[in-house]
């Protein structure tokens, strides 16, 4: 194949992976997401082994953690994960920078009543944010954990209550 060609199947990759994909990506256009994925394949193509499947299975299978890195690289959230004996992962929060974190989420409505005490901060935390409408996507984001994460703090209220 040429080189001109093989660019050409790069991008029809990278283009379909991409159109799956947009709504993992929502601070960027379509387009954004297309271009970032191309260059990311064209950095991991030499891990390609033609003989082990097509283009597409390597780009499914490899490209999420590269584009995900360019993501946050792009928008400044930063993701740790440490694994240790004491704990098996642990998130950080990526707003620890931030003082204000009102200027990120919806204004906290005037009626809605302050959360108990009696919920550790984890609860309550996620509790203020969905209060302020946001969903439980947007809140894993502000708190730095998985959408999985703040499922179970639900339903472990859900079970307080």
């Amino acid at each position: 194949m040429e080189p001109e060609e093989v660019d050409l199947d790069i991008y029809r990759v990278a283009a379909d992976w991409s159109r799956s994909r947009r709504s993992k990506f929502p601070k960027w256009e379509i387009a954004e997401i297309i271009n970032e994925a191309w260059v990311q394949l064209k950095g991991i193509m030499h891990r390609h082994d033609p003989d082990r499947g097509s283009i597409y299975s390597f780009a499914k299978s490899s490209l999420w953690c590269p584009m995900s890195r360019a993501y946050c690289k792009a928008h400044e959230i930063r993701i740790h994960q440490r694994k240790g004996q004491e704990h098996q992962r642990e998130y950080f929060n990526p707003f620890t920078h931030v003082e204000d974190l009102d200027q990120f989420v919806a204004p906290k409505p005037a009626e809605n009543p302050e959360i108990p005490i009696i919920f550790n901060p984890k609860i309550r935390t996620t509790l203020d944010l969905l209060a302020r409408g946001l969903t439980q996507r947007q809140v894993a984001d502000a708190c730095g954990v998985t959408e999985g994460a703040i499922s179970k703090r639900l339903v472990t209220l859900r079970r307080l209550l």
